[in-house]
């Protein structure tokens, strides 16, 4: 599962644990095909399965319903997705370094963030609503884009020197900072290895 999530062991371990615990999934034991430490299988358990269902149908109904009622759903999104964003930076501990304050943020929030040094993008490699962002983009991406910006304005960072990508690979949005410090480009592959995104 880690070289699929793209995460470490550990961290991967606290998350199922986490779920695991609320009932949204199961595990038992592998068959057992060799020495070690035997492996686990994880299943979504009914509860899970409709917890997923419960949020999707809720955003897809909210967002069918602002692109029908709207003269601009996008602008209203990203409104909502600032002080959405505004929330979370408030409420989350504080972090060395925008770019890494910004990508924790992200990663809790179900994005898979990983650092791209190529081109000093971060690759989302999961969107927690994938199912109505292909339904209603303008909308959803625009929350995520709003949130971003809402983020960046409460910890100290310039929203306008980041731009999401939404798409921009089958399996990815991009996040892409137009900022060429080197003392952000540092700390913030630092961060990428010690979180190993």
């Amino acid at each position: 599962m880690t070289s699929v999530v793209g995460t470490h062991p550990n961290t991967l371990r606290g998350h199922l644990d986490t779920l695991t615990n609320a009932g949204l999934i199961a595990r038992e034991g592998a068959p057992i095909s060799g020495r070690g430490r035997p492996s686990w299988l994880y299943r979504a358990t009914p509860a899970g399965k409709q917890q997923g269902h419960e949020y999707a149908g809720l955003a897809t109904a909210l967002a069918g319903q602002l692109e029908r009622s709207s003269l601009h759903p996008q602008d209203e999104a990203i409104s909502a997705g600032e002080k959405w964003g505004k929330e979370l930076a408030e409420a989350a501990p504080p972090v060395e370094g925008v770019r890494h304050q910004l990508i924790t943020l992200l990663d809790e929030l179900g994005f898979s963030p990983e650092s791209d040094r190529s081109d000093g993008a971060v690759r989302l490699r999961s969107c927690p609503m994938i199912e109505v962002a292909q339904q209603h983009p303008d909308v959803v991406c625009g929350v995520h884009k709003g949130m971003i910006r809402g983020i960046l304005k409460n910890i100290g960072g310039d929203p306008e020197s980041t731009e999401l990508l939404a798409f921009y690979e089958p399996d990815a949005c991009h996040l892409h900072f137009r900022d060429d410090d080197p003392d952000h480009q540092a700390a913030d592959h630092q961060s990428a290895v010690d979180n190993q995104f």
